[in-house]
């Protein structure tokens, strides 16, 4: 890569770094502007891939919302991204999860991880 493409790429990683992996349960908090005003939305679900380097590094958090499978794409290094929190560990065998998109019900639940350390330090920006 061109060093001053890895400069410019330095200065804008954020430096927080989110320990979630894939088949974990995350709550996304996510800041809003609406015209003045901001707030903050939250998107609960199941991270289903980690995909990218540095700053382009992008995680998909998959839920089924009323009967609808959504998902939504997050950026690692987003100013919008407030705060990502760790519900539960997920135990998988994959790397991506994406044959878990066409399942519903309880063929979609993925296995908890006993005795796993849910990450104290809570990322805040």
């Amino acid at each position: 890569m061109d060093p001053f493409v890895q400069k410019i790429a330095k200065e804008l990683e954020s430096g927080k770094s989110h320990h979630i992996e894939i088949g974990d349960k995350v709550r996304v908090m996510t800041e809003i502007v609406e015209g003045e005003k901001k707030r903050v939305q939250a998107y609960e679900g199941t991270v289903v891939q980690i995909r990218g380097i540095g700053i382009s590094k992008t995680f998909t958090v998959h839920r089924v919302s009323y009967g609808y499978p959504n998902e939504k794409i997050f950026p690692f290094h987003s100013p919008a991204v407030v705060r990502v929190e760790t519900l539960q560990k997920g135990k998988t065998r994959r790397s991506k999860l994406n044959h878990i998109r066409g399942m519903t019900g309880k063929k979609s639940k993925i296995a908890a991880q006993e005795n796993a350390d849910l990450n104290p330090e809570t990322i805040e920006t």
